[in-house]
């Protein structure tokens, strides 16, 4: 122990020294992970019920995403996008296969998948002098700066002014407000059918459906930011496909390659000829080893039958956490779809309860202050589900009585 801990402390120290401090981090050191298990430098167990912040969907190491970037790794890992690389073609087909007719550009991350709906907006935009832009209000789109400046949170973007302009903020599910921001410059409108880091709050179907029959009405585009929605999270392949609208623009991250760095962003039929050879382009976008784990994760969720199996999962959910809003008066709401929940609590209770479950040996997070975000993989077991619901069980306890 006196080793591990001497380890820790060293690595903490390094941090303090050598990394910027960007991140509130915690003093923690995991060395392997698999399944919804992580093992720490000491050698606890660790179950968690927000893997890679919704990058790992299906898990910590999943085996088969593991042996397809092993095997790739060791034929070819990078090679520049102006040749053909069978994965990404593979991966983009199954993309459109899986959402709607266009054609994919891959990048990096999801900020980078929301930078490339941008430009394409603006680039359509400029042909009919339109160049405004419509986003909403506890939105998060990313931290480069165009995402940056969609994101609908002062605190972050204030440091980092002047940003992008001509980008204004309609309140979420409130379709008036929407209307009032729209002209005859709008050239895109661009929504988070749930917002996660604003707190996992629901955009209304028939909300969802006005804005997209303004968007015919009025001519701009519509984009949809999935990039912690997508790849199974909401009970669907895609977030919208509950909503029954298609977007113009539909934006790809996170657990799109089964934890391995990637971004993907369609754009539908009607403006897949915008971007042209030389007007976007990314060095490492869709590289092999990306293609090869996003391949395995789009495999692997139609080998697994994941979108059926994860009913069971979510009824399990759900039925605890609505049990527990009713037990607690301290809950102020609590929403999901899919395996995506959000507890909204009074107070710090939320940060409390978060913290404290960690030590009690299981991951799950406070966004917007308030609420407790749990995004377990979707391939969780039931005994798994179980044993991480009777710590928060145990939790609220502690924390609230």
């Amino acid at each position: 122990m006196k080793k591990t801990n001497k380890q820790l402390n060293e690595i903490i120290k390094d941090y303090d020294n050598y990394v910027l401090k960007t991140y509130t981090r915690k003093p923690y050191v995991f060395i392997r992970g698999k399944g919804s298990w992580l093992e720490t430098i000491d050698h606890k167990k660790i179950l968690d019920f927000f893997p890679g912040w919704g990058v790992s969907n299906f898990g910590h190491c999943h085996p088969m995403v593991v042996k397809a970037i092993c095997e790739q790794a060791k034929k070819i890992i990078h090679m520049a996008n102006v040749f053909y690389m069978p994965d990404q073609a593979y991966v983009a087909k199954e993309i459109v296969k899986s959402a709607f007719p266009g054609k994919v550009f891959f990048s990096n991350s999801g900020a980078e998948a929301v930078e490339c709906a941008i430009k394409t907006a603006k680039a359509w935009g400029n042909t009919l002098s339109k160049n405004e832009f419509i986003s909403f209000e506890k939105s998060f789109h990313g931290r480069t700066i165009g995402a940056l400046t969609l994101t609908g949170q002062e605190k972050y973007r204030s440091p980092f002014g002047p940003l992008m302009p001509n980008v204004q903020y309609a309140k979420y599910n409130d379709i008036d407000s929407v209307r009032s921001l729209i002209n005859k410059n709008t050239a895109a409108v661009i929504l988070e059918l749930v917002q996660g880091e604003g707190g996992v709050r629901l955009a209304d179907k028939n909300f969802v459906k006005e804005i997209a029959r303004l968007a015919k009405e009025k001519k701009f585009l519509l984009i949809f930011d999935e990039v912690q929605t997508g790849f199974g999270r909401t009970g669907k392949m895609f977030a919208f496909q509950n909503y029954g609208v298609k977007p113009d623009i539909l934006c790809m991250g996170k657990s799109i390659a089964g934890g391995v760095a990637m971004g993907a962003t369609l754009l539908a039929e009607n403006i897949e000829g915008i971007l042209l050879p030389g007007m976007h382009a990314s060095t490492y976008g869709g590289n092999y080893i990306a293609c090869a784990g996003a391949k395995a994760v789009m495999e692997l969720i139609k080998k697994e039958k994941v979108l059926e199996k994860m009913k069971e999962s979510e009824k399990i959910f759900h039925n605890f956490f609505l049990n527990l809003s009713v037990k607690y008066k301290e809950i102020i709401s609590y929403r999901h779809l899919g395996l995506m929940f959000g507890i909204e609590m009074e107070g710090e209770f939320a940060s409390k309860i978060a913290d404290m479950a960690l030590t009690e040996g299981l991951i799950i997070n406070c966004t917007a202050g308030n609420v407790l975000r749990i995004m377990p993989a979707l391939n969780i077991s039931k005994n798994d589900i179980l044993k991480g619901l009777k710590i928060i069980e145990k939790v609220f306890k502690n924390v609230l009585q």
